[in-house]
């Protein structure tokens, strides 16, 4: 019966690590779009508004931020397996 209980423990840690990485996607995607407009603003080498920049830096700050819980998140969940 033990046995039993350790697997579904297992399994439950499994899919929470398996949960969190999913969970990741949204901000992996934003964080390309954020780097590829970055990349062709610096290749295009216009002036662009500090107001423009600071707004990409605080929509990647977000965007890593949640990655960063999501991760720990899912690590967790495997250490404790």
């Amino acid at each position: 019966m033990q046995g039993k209980v350790k697997q579904h423990q297992g399994l439950s840690q499994t899919l929470g690590a398996a949960r969190a990485l999913d969970e990741m996607e949204p901000e992996l995607r934003q964080l390309d779009g954020l780097l590829t407009v970055l990349v062709l603003l610096g290749e295009t080498s216009d002036s662009v508004e500090p107001i423009a920049l600071s707004s990409l830096g605080r929509a990647a700050r977000d965007a890593f931020e949640t990655i960063s819980e999501n991760w720990k998140k899912a690590v967790g969940e495997i250490c404790q397996s």
